[in-house]
């Protein structure tokens, strides 16, 4: 049999991905038949794993290997518990009903006087503990975490917070000893126990004022790190010891926020800390992003948050990449609450525009944004502007749409708001949003006194350039709406750029040339430059123009798209029958102006849109229960979930009769999510009535009982990456006790579109579940789609979860992840 090497040399010197694949089936297929045999040569067996944990890198199956894992931990020899704990942490999961196996070999080696099989035994531990092994070995691991080596003691308080994640009624083991390793000498002993501890405060925030009491001693240990009075063998780049440095600025922030007292303490130490890091190392500068995050989230006084402003705007002149961002994600949580002292530095963060990072490009306009207020509005908007003239276009998007919202919230005035989206229109045209046009015509049409000025500009500016689609858009709906205004101008403009005189054959063949111009699949501006030539037929005098208008919009009664032939045809007719009012064809009133949002409240709504997911009903498919999908126990749930044949009426009846009635809004809004769940009605007597007929002619009579409900619970966000989340929303059906979970999935993204999203769901092997197709497997900007599963299981199982979600953008390539979700209610199955 070949070596690790050799097979590692065969994968590599492959030439084609059928000669890799070749090679590693062949190897797989080796490892099978070795493992089928038998061997008790522990040599061959290491072999084996070795080659398997090879396989797991290069994303094979490996679950043929995991009995040779655990083989290899019963051996006496250090190299094979070694190599036999690394393949159960990566060939094992706490999931998995093999893990059973694992539990006594883990707790003879957790008691062996070798510390060195104590440690290996301790990280395996650490990393796939299953609530069953955490209970079982909870015990042994309380006893390690006061071991006198150092080693041992803390990867023993790593495994004990392991065990409080995973059952958090077993906290009360690991009090004693997390209060007193506090005051440990150790390095490492110290950072596992603060870990221990934040960990304990945030799964019991009752435990915190008892761990604040040895807040003293945690600012003396800091302080002499500050001040480099302590151990420098742990020293990166002349920085005494910062990853210890940083665990305590943590703990503190923990206990400082839930107590005022410790807050008072600990402002001299964020002082000193702030003042004698060095700040041109890294491991300098992770230590005072760490005191700025501490100072910003507790309730310091003024002179300490500006200190952390200046800190994290000194950052933004650092040549890292990555110091630069954290800064401006800083700077962005803190804007609303310490602006003057972010506003210093605003042409820092306006030069952090122009970085070549896209990354850094992006936190920098959206911070930029926030700046923007009354008094600095016509300064920011030039600057961003001018970024706008420059920028690339992944970005030309985002900065329109940002120069958009602070132009609408602080527009000293309504020429200068026009101007200025009319400038964003010329630049960006073909990256703005529907949103934005809208707010741009609706600004024109409130003001009665921007008609005429607005014409001549939108006229001017489409004559010049009518490649924008927005901006194309948005001036044949202005001609259409006021055009009488350029055959007629009641006033004088200063401006050398708009035209003096204008006739109805100028307008009618700017507009031609458009139409002309526009690609068929342009339907929606098709239909604008209709809906501008059935206007200015009413506006027109001459019959030239009017027939020139009728010929226009002829020639579109046999176009491709059914949209713009059927508004062809409604147009010609109005034409043609003079008998029809034209009333509709007159301006539209005044609108109310756009409402004035800023961008850092519109981040806000987004931010708790996405955080708190609005509560809605799941709405199952009865279908699916009558074919059976659930296996043996569907019989059960639809005999459980039928009522007797003399209620049958009666439930319909009530069901019936007790919908509630609905307002018109109510019926638009179920147009697009799931109705809300009506309330169960308290007592019908129309269904009573016929509920007491006995349907057998028997003159005895049954009472009605009243439907099983189902219980709510409140729904839980497990997945939120690449502007796409996943929100469970969990219920229980009382009367056949299976568990109901509505996936659903929301785009958050305003521009792009997903393609195809996919989920694939798994559960234990205790537990059945039947799936439900989604609704639908693409998602336009801002748009949901949701998909319905039951689970049915052992009576007080807890439910858990392996989600498969894969994402396709529109244009991107395709995102696969995985999760393990086990926090569901505990009840569902109950």
């Amino acid at each position: 049999m070949s070596s690790l090497k050799t097979f590692i040399k065969a994968v590599r010197a492959s030439k084609t991905t059928a000669e890799e694949n070749s090679a590693i089936r062949k190897e797989s297929a080796q490892i099978r038949k070795n493992i089928r045999q038998g061997s008790a040569d522990t040599r061959m067996r290491r072999r084996n794993v070795a080659k398997l944990l090879y396989l797991y890198l290069l994303g094979e199956p490996t679950h043929f290997g995991q009995i040779e894992c655990l083989k290899l931990l019963s051996s006496a020899q250090f190299m094979d518990k070694r190599l036999g704990y690394l393949g159960a942490m990566l060939l094992l999961d706490e999931n998995q009903e093999v893990l059973t196996l694992l539990t006594n070999s883990l707790q003879q080696d957790l008691q062996s006087p070798n510390k060195f099989i104590v440690s290996l035994a301790l990280s395996a531990f650490g990393n796939i503990a299953s609530p069953e092994l955490a209970r079982d070995l909870s015990n042994i691991i309380s006893k390690l975490c006061a071991s006198s080596h150092n080693y041992v003691s803390k990867k023993a308080l790593l495994c004990a917070l392991r065990v409080v994640q995973k059952e958090p009624e077993l906290a009360e083991l690991y009090l004693l000893d997390a209060e007193k390793l506090l005051h440990s000498k150790s390095h490492g002993v110290l950072m596992s126990d603060i870990s221990l501890v934040m960990g304990l405060c945030r799964i019991h925030p009752d435990l915190i004022p008892r761990f604040a009491e040895h807040t003293d001693g945690l600012i003396h240990r800091l302080r002499q790190l500050s001040s480099n009075t302590y151990s420098s063998e742990l020293n990166i780049g002349n920085v005494s010891d910062p990853f210890l440095q940083i665990k305590i600025l943590q703990i503190l922030s923990v206990f400082a926020q839930h107590d005022a007292s410790v807050n008072d303490r600990i402002s001299d130490i964020l002082a000193q800390v702030c003042s004698n890091t060095d700040s041109s190392r890294n491991a300098g500068n992770a230590i005072l992003y760490q005191a700025v995050r501490t100072i910003l989230d507790v309730d310091s006084d003024s002179s300490l948050r500006v200190l952390g402003v200046n800190i994290l705007a000194k950052f933004l002149g650092n040549r890292d990449n990555n110091t630069r961002y954290v800064a401006l994600n800083m700077l962005k949580r803190v804007v609303n609450t310490e602006e003057n002292a972010v506003q210093r530095h605003r042409s820092t963060i306006l030069s952090c525009l122009y970085d070549v990072d896209i990354s850094i490009q992006a936190r920098a306009l959206e911070l930029s944004t926030f700046l923007v207020n009354e008094t600095n509005v016509r300064f920011m908007v030039r600057e961003l502007l001018t970024y706008l003239d420059t920028v690339s276009d992944d970005m030309r998007s985002r900065t329109a749409q940002y120069i958009t919202e602070v132009t609408n919230a602080f527009a000293p005035n309504k020429r200068w708001h026009f101007d200025t989206l009319l400038r964003v229109f010329k630049s960006a045209g073909n990256f703005l949003s529907e949103t934005a046009l809208s707010t741009f015509l609706r600004l024109i049409a409130s003001a009665p006194d921007l008609h005429e000025y607005a014409i001549f500009k939108l006229y001017a500016a489409l004559k010049d350039d009518i490649s924008q689609e927005a901006l194309i858009m948005a001036s044949l709906w202005v001609i259409g709406e006021y055009g009488q205004y350029l055959l007629s101008p009641s006033m004088n403009f200063d401006d050398d750029t708009l035209p003096k005189s204008i006739s109805e054959d100028d307008i009618l063949d700017l507009v031609e040339e458009v139409l002309i111009g526009t690609n068929f699949t342009q339907a929606t501006v098709i239909q604008y430059g209709l809906n501008t030539l059935i206007k200015l037929s009413t506006r027109f005098q001459s019959s030239s123009s009017l027939s020139k208008i009728q010929r226009l919009i002829e020639f579109y009664g046999k176009h491709r798209n059914t949209e713009v032939q059927q508004r062809s045809v409604e147009y010609q007719h109005v034409i043609e029958d003079p008998s029809l009012d034209r009333t509709v064809m007159q301006s539209i009133p005044a609108p109310s102006p756009p409402a004035r949002i800023t961008p850092y409240q519109n981040a806000e709504q987004k931010l708790n849109a996405s955080k708190k997911p609005v509560k809605e009903t799941e709405e199952t498919n009865d279908l699916l229960d009558l074919i059976g999908l659930g296996g043996a126990s569907q019989a059960e749930t639809l005999i459980n979930e039928t009522p007797s044949a003399n209620t049958t009426a009666a439930y319909d009846l009530a069901n019936i009769t007790s919908v509630p009635k609905k307002s018109q809004v109510d019926d638009i809004l179920g147009l697009f999510s799931t109705p809300a769940p009506a309330a169960e009605p308290a007592a019908n007597t129309l269904a009573n009535s016929f509920a007491s007929l006995d349907m057998s002619g028997s003159n005895h009579s049954q009472t009605a009982s009243t439907p099983p409900q189902s219980k709510q619970y409140e729904p839980l966000l497990v997945y939120d990456k690449h502007d796409v989340t996943l929100s469970l929303y969990p219920s229980r059906d009382e009367a056949t006790k299976t568990a109901i979970i509505e996936a659903r999935f929301k785009n958050k993204s305003i521009v792009s579109r997903v393609e195809k999203v996919h989920l694939e769901i798994a559960v234990p092997k205790s537990q059945k579940l039947r799936l439900q197709p989604l609704r639908s497997t693409s998602m336009d900007p801002g748009m949901e789609t949701s998909q319905t599963m039951r689970i049915q299981g052992p009576k007080d199982t807890q439910v858990k979860l392996r989600l498969r979600i894969s994402v396709t953008r529109e244009g991107e390539a395709g995102i696969l992840d995985q999760i393990d979700y086990g926090k569901l209610p505990s009840d569902l199955l109950s």
